[in-house]
């Protein structure tokens, strides 16, 4: 499958099978995968970031795309700055048959794609969630997280006036925080 578009659920229907690769080609019409590297310019942002967030958003198009150019991954765990992952309040289209558990380890696995031997800690710090609020697909297994050195903060991020998005004044402050 070629194109954003076609994953997105938005002009076509939503995917029915889980995705289970991602990258760049040479082409619409030649699939070859290409290999492409960070511009220095993208380098020196991130490695002048003072927080890397990986947002909420359409997981596949939208975060996991920015990590695919070689040397992204090791920008980022250059950067002694907290990285956080705050996932999707709701059902993400290009996330069919993904717990938040797989979604964590599939953003570490693009993360690690081309340094494999750096710690899960490099790339993820901190995953923000609201388990009372949100209809995440799974109970996080914390130990594990934990165990590699990403702490999750549990937390309201949904209010009355915002339901189902993340309240941006609850959201934040949290944020400000950790920087």
């Amino acid at each position: 499958m070629v194109g954003q578009h076609l994953l997105t659920g938005k002009e076509v229907a939503p995917l029915q099978k889980k995705i289970v690769d991602l990258f760049l080609t040479a082409g619409e019409h030649d699939l070859r995968p290409v290999s492409l590297c960070v511009r220095p310019k993208m380098r020196k942002l991130i490695a002048s970031a003072e927080l890397i967030c990986y947002p909420m958003g359409s997981f596949y198009t939208s975060i996991i795309a920015n990590l695919l150019p070689v040397g992204v991954g090791h920008a980022i765990a250059d950067n002694i700055s907290p990285k956080i992952y705050i996932p999707n309040t709701a059902a993400d289209p290009e996330c069919v048959g993904m717990s938040l558990t797989n979604q964590i380890s599939t953003l570490l696995s693009f993360c690690r794609r081309h340094t494999p031997q750096v710690e899960p800690k490099k790339f993820i710090t901190h995953i923000i969630i609201d388990s009372k609020n949100c209809g995440y697909a799974d109970d996080l297994d914390r130990k594990a997280l934990e165990e590699q050195g990403i702490a999750i903060i549990d937390t309201p991020l949904i209010s009355e006036s915002s339901r189902p998005l993340i309240d941006h004044t609850l959201l934040l402050p949290i944020l400000l925080s950790l920087t």
